[in-house]
């Protein structure tokens, strides 16, 4: 059994306000997340790596594919200097995340990285 499998990296897309558009969706690895709720091991990294800080804003979250379910329910809090090509990264994902993903549309898809630490 495993409870806490692996952090998921998610791409962002855009950014119009309080609305952030990820890669990924409920139809990809945020299944569970419609579910049980946004999780608080939430972190955002800029492409080179450096992690954001600073003030926290309630923002409502969209996957990539314009359909009107494909929304997390409950707003994630995310860096307010959040940006197009950041990086969501959220610790700890159970490991139905990636078992139940649907492919819905040819979004879901995902590449699993082991990164080994020295």
């Amino acid at each position: 059994m495993v409870a806490e499998s692996f952090t998921l990296a998610l791409r962002v897309k855009a950014v119009r306000g309080d609305a952030v558009f990820l890669n990924d969706g409920v139809y990809g690895s945020l299944t569970e997340l419609r579910d049980i709720g946004a999780p608080d091991r939430v972190s955002v990294m800029r492409p080179d790596g450096a992690e954001l800080g600073g003030v926290k804003a309630q923002k409502v979250v969209f996957g990539p594919t314009c359909d009107s379910i494909d929304r997390l329910p409950d707003r994630m809090a995310l860096s307010q200097e959040i940006a197009e090509g950041d990086y969501v990264m959220i610790r700890a994902m159970g490991a139905y995340s990636a078992s139940i993903s649907t492919g819905f549309n040819g979004y879901g898809r995902q590449e699993v990285v082991t990164v080994a630490a020295l």
